[in-house]
């Protein structure tokens, strides 16, 4: 009915009165809230009928029949009856009335009683009676009978009509209209004090709503004559914490008393429980507003005192900044209570609050660090453009720190916009570096290997860690030995000892509170899977994941979401992540961060090629490649390459996935394509094997012996006993062994799943087909959990070939090869197609098709689609 009220309700309610079915009703809501408005709407809807306006008021609610003489046609009496027959006889017209009556609240009780009288009465006649009524005030008990429209805030789609002219999305809009406590009018004025950045919403929105001129009016009116002793009392409470016994110590410390509130209670304005009432939060904007320069400082003095900085963090270091008067001491407090904001998840608080200090100190130097510091925030809140504008109005020239701060994150924010061949270009790498003091040379070191890790070759890479490490002082790492575990890492060394591990993962999130400010690209995805330290890894990331600081900070939460969905895939985790790849996909392409959105989609694709789901990794790898600016001209992301290598692999086409892998083997020209060829070698030796390329796999074999022999971690080791027993030589079932112990140290479910179908398949074929059903039924119990069904299907037919018979099926007869060409066949491939990616001759391949079908009681392919899943093409 509210809504009806503000849209078309109006010309429905005058139509009941034209027609004679008679309206009475009491239009509620709080101030400003449109009352008056919706009034005039009904007006406006009347057309030719009779409008009558009364106006209740607050000087007049002692008068009898004062609201009724408003009226011409009244008669100026005190006899009830007397005004109750000419107040009737004024609306017994053959024309249609409405009488509207405006803050009907005021009304006196002899007007009330007659209205009321009035109002049980149009039902069959051509008479409308609306009264508007504020909320927060009680109407006379006959006219409180009415029925009620409650007025209620204005939701995005009303403030869209209501800011017809304003062109912002809908998450501005309700979040506007969520400051404003839905007030229409204060949205209103509140849109006009925005910039065109803010409406469109490239900017953020203030955190306290500015109230204009009208609302400000409207809003102090509850309290505007209350005493002085009051007001005090109130501007503690809307400047005071969510806590009455914090609000009331600071009020005894400047002279107050407690009964000095009491006229603010009665007044409704504000009711003092253990979390202060207010009967608007407009009301407490409004208080916050008007007062002085010098009373606010008061205030927060008392507050800063009251507030134990333990308990209130935020709060504490609020205060103690709007207790200062000099604008320098008053900037250096805003930008230290910036820290504890961060950590409270107050991003743009700290934000503004930083741009706050940038405007009132003299200091260029200072003003540079608090610009610098303000982008920092607004980057991690979400606002990529803000954050590169406050960078450009900050233009540090004065100190190296905030140089190198500027430096740092417009290259975060390249980097995940658009590739961190982008960021990368931005750093200062060059031989004259001026990194600033030594705690801001250790994030330059560390952001110049995440942006370097792509697409810096190792060489410059190590150069420049090496250039950088003479800057960084050994007392400020945060753990002894980041420096040296970085160069590591930059040498392409995936052995790190225990020490530079630990070392590794104190820059996994910054030691130091005011780290909270900065943006946190470490490590790369790919690197806890590196070194083989996903678990722990997966750990850090889910809790950090849980906290207010990331919830609060999209960017960060989103860079998290990939860097805890690679670890999970890594633990053969996929279920989780997927779902938290799909999650941080959906964050990155929000915030428009398009090649972290490539990341998380590739993410994806590399499951559903592990899976053997074609269609999805399709999917994702096209959804990828339209925001692949990682790539240079001509060539494919490395990471795109093993995507697709491995879904032919994972689909029974070898000799393409050998081609496609093969590809990614052949260019080692940055860090990334170092681990990525390494995490991938053995995809490419299996399907070598499989293809018949024995000699290239022998090749490749070799080459990673020697860089696992020199130094790697224990998932290096499994990978390269899983190789060799891939050769199948003399000692192919010692490596076979080898390989199953590795994988129950590594915990990395899809290696140990494919070790075990190897040594099962293996033992199959010669003939030992007791000891073989134990792997395979791991394996296929393995593949099961990982949702592997390719893979499953693989091991389930090596398992029947082994006499298995539990839970026959038709295709279960097939011995492994006989399996892979009917599932190659029910995809609709020709013999030739087939042929090619099993390097088998199609007489071979026609052969034992001919086998196949009586197998299977079928004579025809479209058969062999139905019976196996496949649509024939």
């Amino acid at each position: 009915m509210s809504t009806e009220i503000r849209r078309s309700g109006h010309a429905r309610l005058a139509d009941q009165v034209r027609t004679g079915t008679g309206v009475a009703c009491a239009l509620v809501g709080s101030r400003a809230m449109g009352k008056t408005t919706a009034l005039q709407h009904l007006a406006d809807a009347a057309g030719d009928m009779q409008v009558l306006r009364l106006s209740g008021s607050p000087d007049e609610t002692s008068q009898p029949f004062a609201l009724l003489r408003q009226l011409p046609g009244v008669p100026d009496s005190d006899d009830p009856d007397e005004v109750r027959r000419g107040f009737w006889q004024f609306l017994d017209t053959r024309q249609p009335a409405l009488l509207l009556v405006d803050d009907a609240h005021w009304a006196d009780q002899e007007s009330a009683r007659v209205l009321a009288h009035v109002a049980r009465r149009v039902r069959g006649r051509r008479l409308g009676v609306v009264l508007a009524a504020a909320a927060e005030r009680p109407l006379h008990d006959e006219l409180a009978r009415l029925p009620r429209i409650e007025l209620p805030p204005v939701d995005a789609r009303s403030a869209r009509d209501l800011l017809s002219d304003v062109d912002a999305p809908d998450h501005v809009l309700a979040e506007m209209s969520r400051r404003c406590d839905g007030n229409p009018l204060a949205i209103q004025e509140f849109a006009d004090t925005l910039t065109p950045d803010q409406l469109a919403g490239r900017d953020p929105l203030p955190r306290q709503v500015l109230l204009g001129r009208r609302s400000l009016e409207v809003f102090s009116r509850p309290w505007a004559r209350l005493p002085d002793r009051t007001r005090t009392w109130l501007l503690v409470l809307a400047l005071g914490p969510d806590s009455f016994a914090v609000c009331l110590r600071a009020a005894r410390s400047v002279g107050l008393r407690l009964d000095d509130l009491a006229p603010a209670e009665q007044a409704g304005v504000v009711h003092a429980a253990d979390v202060p009432r207010w009967s608007s939060p407009l009301v407490r904007a409004a208080v916050r507003q008007s007062a002085t320069r010098a009373a606010t400082a008061r205030v927060c003095a008392a507050l800063a005192e009251a507030a134990d900085e333990t308990d209130w963090p935020v709060e504490h270091a609020r205060y103690l900044a709007g207790a200062l008067t000099d604008p320098d001491r008053a900037a250096a407090a805003l930008a230290a209570a910036t820290v504890p904001m961060a950590h409270a998840g107050q991003l743009l608080e700290a934000r503004e609050a930083a741009v706050q200090a940038a405007v009132l100190t003299a200091d260029r130097a200072e003003r540079e660090r608090y610009r610098i510091m303000a982008a920092e925030l607004a980057w991690l809140a979400g606002y990529s453009d803000h954050a590169l504008d406050l960078l450009e109005q900050a233009a540090p020239q004065r100190s190296p720190d905030a140089r190198t701060s500027a430096s740092i994150i417009r290259a975060v924010i390249h980097g995940f916009r658009e590739s961190w061949t982008s960021g990368w270009r931005l750093l200062p790498t060059d031989t004259d570096l001026e990194p600033g003091s030594a705690e801001h040379a250790l994030r330059l070191l560390v952001t110049v290997l995440t942006a370097g890790w792509e697409n810096a070759t190792t060489g410059s890479l190590q150069d420049t860690v090496a250039r950088l490490r003479g800057t960084v002082e050994p007392r400020l790492e945060p753990v002894p030995g980041v420096v040296g575990a970085l160069q590591r890492i930059a040498a392409g060394r995936s052995d790190p000892n225990p020490d530079q591990r630990e070392a590794l993962r104190s820059l996994a999130w910054w030691a130091k509170p005011s780290d909270a400010l900065h943006p946190k690209a470490w490590p790369p995805p790919l690197l806890p899977v590196f070194i083989g330290e996903e678990d722990r890894y997966a750990q850090l990331f889910a809790t950090l994941l849980r906290g207010e600081a990331v919830q609060a900070a999209p960017s960060t939460r989103a860079l998290l979401l990939l860097k805890l969905a690679t670890a999970q895939l890594a633990l053969g985790h996929w279920d989780h992540a997927v779902a938290n790849a799909e999650q941080g996909a959906r964050l990155a392409d929000e915030l428009g961060h398009h090649a972290l959105h490539s990341e998380l989609l590739l993410t994806s694709a590399w499951i559903a090629a592990a899976r053997g789901n074609e269609q999805a990794c399709s999917g994702c790898v096209d959804a990828a490649a339209r925001h692949a600016g990682r790539r240079s001209a001509g060539r494919q992301p490395p990471t795109m390459q093993w995507v697709r290598g491995l879904a032919a692999l994972s689909s029974g086409r070898p000799a393409e996935a050998f081609d496609r892998l093969r590809a990614l083997h052949q260019n080692d020209d940055s860090l990334h394509h170092t681990v990525l060829r390494r995490l991938s070698t053995v995809d490419l030796v299996e399907a070598a094997v499989q293809a018949n390329r024995r000699a290239e796999a022998e090749v490749l074999v070799a080459d990673f012996a020697r860089w696992v022999d020199a130094g790697a971690a224990r998932w290096a080791h499994l990978d390269l006993a899983r190789c060799r027993a891939l050769l199948d030589g003399d000692d192919a079932e010692q490596r076979h062994r080898q390989a199953l112990d590795l994988s129950a140290e590594t915990g990395r479910l899809m290696s140990s799943a494919r070790a075990e179908l190897q040594f099962g398949a293996w033992l199959r074929r010669r003939k030992r087909h007791q000891e073989a059903r134990e792997h395979l039924r791991m394996a296929e119990e393995h593949f099961q959990r990982l949702g592997a069904e390719t893979w499953r299907m693989r091991a389930h037919a090596e398992l029947r070939a082994t006499g298995e018979t539990h839970n026959p099926r038709p295709q279960d007869d097939l011995t492994p090869q006989e399996h892979q060409i009917a599932l190659l066949a029910a995809e609709g491939l020709s013999n030739r197609q087939i042929a090619e990616r099993l390097s088998l001759s199609p007489r071979t391949v026609g052969y034992h098709l001919y086998k196949i079908f009586p197998k299977l009681d079928i004579t025809s392919r479209t058969q062999l689609a139905a019976l196996l899943g496949h649509p024939a093409r």
